[in-house]
């Protein structure tokens, strides 16, 4: 009989000990997700050219570092950087461009501590039936497919922002005036766009991926420009997105930007190393991107990554003249570690 007893005991303590584990677990679990220190970090945009961020959110990259880091995604790179130097947030994943303008300007209260990427991943579609009327095509010199811009109407970024600063820098390459040679058409995003140009209220659009692939994908446009596939190649080693902070949160909080910096950087060697893997990741934030257009972004895009997210100087020397010749700056700023940027706090993996 005290056998059986016994027996009958032994699931009943089993179980108890499985449910009190489970407790202890839980309450770790709670324990430390309340002692992750929470940040948010602003996205300027929508966009795949910030792929290494969206693989460390899928890949919980950010929680590896021990942080609880909140990325919100904004309309437009101005709206972020305002973010930034107004409190609202402390870390801002931008164009660089934002950031050169500001210092153009006298404001230093931000430095670049990261690079999401380094090559400029704009690519311009037109509608088809403009580059039918047109005969347009990718086949065409570069020079000759920025002048046939002329008279067109083109939705792109917010002004002032990397991608609106691009569009003005590639007319300006074609000899067209922004203002009196085409209509720039500012739109807060990509969904936008495409209703836009699908509508005809636009006759092309400026923008990051995936926007411009997946009108050339569905027929609707003709993709005439693709800076990620060398059309301009002096775009492809150049501060373009980059992690922004004020000087005065990364003094006072180093780790946490150490944190930031090094889970981006992470995320950008997956996407260098693991494509297949990234554009199985990508599609859960861009669901209405088809896996073929996917996988032809993921391909675009392999070449504007590193695999730590650290700066160098050609970066932003490159950066620089870009945007003198953009007519975003009225001179050359100064481009050593520790004024625009920094790897202080991005020692690599």
């Amino acid at each position: 009989m005290v056998n059986i007893w016994r027996r009958a005991r032994l699931p009943l303590a089993l179980g108890l000990c499985v449910r009190a584990l489970a407790i202890v677990l839980a309450a770790f679990a709670a324990g430390q997700a309340a002692e992750r220190p929470k940040v948010t970090l602003l996205q300027g945009f929508q966009s795949m050219s910030f792929a290494p961020i969206y693989v460390a959110r899928a890949e919980r990259l950010f929680e590896a570092e021990g942080l609880d880091v909140d990325v919100q995604v904004v309309r437009g790179a101005s709206i972020a950087f305002q973010g930034v130097v107004g409190g609202q947030a402390p870390f801002a994943a931008m164009g660089a461009t934002e950031l050169i303008t500001a210092a153009d300007k006298g404001l230093a209260g931000v430095v670049a501590v990261a690079a999401v990427n380094r090559a400029i991943t704009v690519s311009l579609a037109v509608h088809r039936d403009v580059a039918t009327a047109r005969g347009l095509s990718r086949a065409m010199p570069i020079k000759e497919r920025l002048q046939a811009l002329r008279g067109l109407r083109i939705a792109s970024a917010s002004p002032g922002g990397a991608i609106h600063t691009v569009l003005l820098y590639m007319l300006k390459q074609g000899g067209l005036d922004p203002i009196r040679d085409v209509t720039v058409i500012a739109m807060g995003g990509q969904a936008e766009m495409l209703a836009a140009l699908q509508a005809k209220r636009v006759d092309a659009l400026a923008v990051s991926p995936p926007g411009p692939e997946t009108v050339a994908a569905q027929g609707i446009a003709v993709l005439l420009i693709a800076l990620s596939r060398g059309d301009m190649p002096e775009l492809g080693n150049i501060a373009y997105d980059a992690l922004v902070t004020p000087r005065d949160y990364a003094e006072k909080n180093p780790e946490i930007v150490r944190k930031v910096a090094r889970a981006i950087g992470r995320g950008s060697a997956f996407v260098v190393d693991r494509p297949e893997e990234t554009r199985k990741l990508m599609l859960g934030f861009f669901d209405k991107t088809s896996p073929d257009v996917m996988r032809e972004v993921v391909e675009n895009l392999k070449n504007a990554f590193t695999r730590d997210g650290r700066f160098t100087e050609e970066m932003w020397k490159n950066a620089v003249r870009f945007n003198l010749e953009a007519g975003k700056i009225r001179k050359p700023l100064e481009t050593r570690e520790g004024v625009l940027w920094t790897n202080a706090y991005n020692p690599g993996r």
